[in-house]
């Protein structure tokens, strides 16, 4: 038994050596488990190669060379290096981009991210082929969805912010949105207009699962072209969609980026709640993250004795639970989905203040 599982990591990190085609995997990935976690564990922190003191085997020359751009390539960011191809065989540049891949990957392994090396394939291919790439937030937290590396990748490229489900937030703090926007839309046609009024021929869609990016899409090109969904990463794979003559649209499968803990993620709807096995870990910050009185108000439960030998959150979970006959899971559960879908309202419009107005913002 132990032969065979060892088999299956070394097969999972080497590959079969008897099969040469391996099938492209492009469904996104944002966490591994049981023998896929670690095999990637495996793989990732086997970096002696990026140590020349602790070298204890030889190295070849492709190793030597992605070593190099390790060096030179930017590492810092939440995105990965876009590796050069130039006088790269195809066969190199393979093997490198997947060493300069999994290095960043290990630099950022205390983080849930996209670790497709697919997926990211896409972006890159999106924003390189993009004159203007638009990011699409959130307009109840636009801080938290808003990307700044992109345009550190993407200097010379034109960058614009696009504020989606303003309907979710209530109407006093729309009006603190609208006062710090460059540009602003309130319907459909007002959105329509700004698309083909840009100076530019390619326009991508950037953004984290559950945006509302499909919607935005469909309401652009004014149909149902793409895939409309509350599980979070409906869109799987890069889509062109010419809108005219002159104007093509680029829709990139929703990122998550490495900047965030997994509560934070559940709790603006990224990761799908009903996947996660661990959810009574994240039981504090969820309901700090809402409050108490809002949710006791908002399941209209009744008042609860708090027992100072538990903590507050405890206290009213535990209540919860008893009132509505679920279990804690359950109560978490309904708790993330109401907020994701708008039920329960939040909104973090205070920090957007801190952005530099180096963005042109566009507010559905």
């Amino acid at each position: 038994m132990k032969q065979q599982f060892g088999k299956a990591i070394l097969e999972k990190r080497f590959g079969d050596l008897k099969k040469n085609n391996k099938k492209i995997v492009k469904d996104s990935i944002t966490e591994y488990s049981g023998a896929d976690k670690l095999s990637e564990i495996l793989t990732i922190t086997d970096k002696k190669i990026y140590n020349s003191k602790e070298l204890v085997e030889e190295v070849d020359s492709d190793k030597v060379l992605a070593l190099e751009f390790i060096n030179k390539l930017r590492m810092d960011l939440s995105i990965p290096p876009r590796v050069p191809h130039e006088n790269l065989t195809k066969d190199q540049y393979k093997k490198i981009e997947l060493i300069v891949f999994n290095e960043w990957k290990r630099i950022n392994n205390s983080f849930i991210f996209e670790r497709n090396l697919e997926i990211w394939r896409q972006f890159w291919l999106t924003c390189e082929r993009s004159e203007v790439i638009v990011q699409i937030v959130d307009s109840r937290n636009p801080k938290f969805f808003l990307n700044k590396d992109i345009s550190k990748m993407y200097p010379n490229k034109k960058h614009i912010i696009l504020s989606n489900k303003s309907d979710l937030t209530t109407r006093r703090d729309n009006s603190l949105i609208h006062q710090i926007h460059y540009y602003s839309a309130t319907n459909e046609k007002n959105i329509l207009d700004f698309i083909f009024e840009l100076d530019c021929g390619v326009i991508g869609f950037i953004g984290y699962p559950n945006v509302g990016k499909s919607s935005t899409v469909n309401v652009i090109v004014q149909d149902k072209r793409v895939r409309v969904s509350q599980t979070p990463g409906k869109t799987k794979h890069i889509q062109t969609i010419k809108l005219s003559n002159s104007k093509t649209l680029i829709d990139c499968p929703g990122l998550v980026f490495p900047k965030h803990s997994k509560t934070d993620l559940l709790l603006h709807g990224i990761l799908n709640v009903d996947t996660i096995l661990d959810l009574k870990t994240s039981l504090y910050e969820i309901i700090k993250f809402i409050g108490i009185y809002k949710l006791t108000k908002h399941y209209n439960l009744p008042l609860f004795e708090n027992d100072n030998r538990f903590p507050l959150e405890i206290n009213f979970i535990n209540n919860m639970a008893d009132y509505k006959q679920w279990s804690t899971t359950t109560c978490l559960k309904n708790i993330v989905k109401d907020l994701c879908a708008g039920s329960i309202q939040y909104e973090k419009i205070e920090e957007v203040l801190n952005i530099k107005n180096s963005y042109r913002w566009i507010d559905q």
